[in-house]
Formats: structure tokens, C-alpha cells, sequence
């Protein structure tokens, strides 16, 4: 994995953080749970690739803020530092997958 992947945990925007600050400070401390899904696929595709999957997961064990991150962040002098110092525990928990349901598609035999 690249040094870029290898531990950035600034690779987002201050929006995102700035949100994330709102989050902690309203005490929504619960488990976060994202869904990678596929709605419908147009009619003339049979299939969908999702690539790049193992790299996410990859970023995400390994993700953390180091020390100059953080300094970084108290710098702009947008972040509490009891938000600081959770960012600094911040640690991936754990993934849980779920294979998609199989659907039966019509034969396209004449």
C-alpha cells in the first residue's frame, strides 16, 4: 500500500470532521455501520465489479491520527480538544459482511 493509504487519516475534508466534532459532542458515540449496495443494475448488465475493496479495508485496520495530525487539527483552532483527544483513541472495530441476495433473473433463451 502506498505511503499516501499508509496512514492518512486526514485524507477527508474539514466538513467531515467538523461533523463528526458535531456527532461527539451531541454524544452520538454508538457503533457507525455504512452499507456498500447496488440498488439496480440497468438492464442490459448481468453483472457489477466492486474493485478496490481489500485496499478499504486495509486503510481502515490501519487507521489512526498520529500526533502531528492532531496537532495540526488543534492548529485551525476548529476541534475541542475533548474531541482531540477521542480522535486520538480512534480505532476500525471490526467489519462484518454480508454477501448480496442471489436473484433470479429471467432466462434470455428463445
Amino acid at each position: 500500500m502506498s505511503r499516501l493509504l499508509a496512514n492518512d487519516a486526514l485524507l477527508t475534508d474539514l466538513y467531515e470532521l467538523t461533523m463528526l466534532q458535531a456527532y461527539h459532542a451531541s454524544g452520538m458515540n454508538e457503533t457507525a455501520v455504512f452499507e456498500f449496495f447496488a440498488r439496480d443494475l440497468p438492464p442490459q448488465r448481468n453483472f457489477l465489479i466492486a474493485a478496490g475493496l481489500a485496499q478499504v479495508v486495509e486503510y481502515l485496520t490501519q487507521l489512526r491520527f498520529t500526533q502531528t495530525e492532531l496537532a495540526w487539527l488543534e492548529s485551525t483552532s476548529r476541534f475541542r480538544p475533548e474531541f482531540l483527544r477521542s480522535l486520538a483513541d480512534l480505532r476500525f472495530s471490526g467489519l462484518r459482511t454480508k454477501p448480496p441476495p442471489l436473484q433470479a433473473r429471467p432466462s434470455r433463451r428463445a
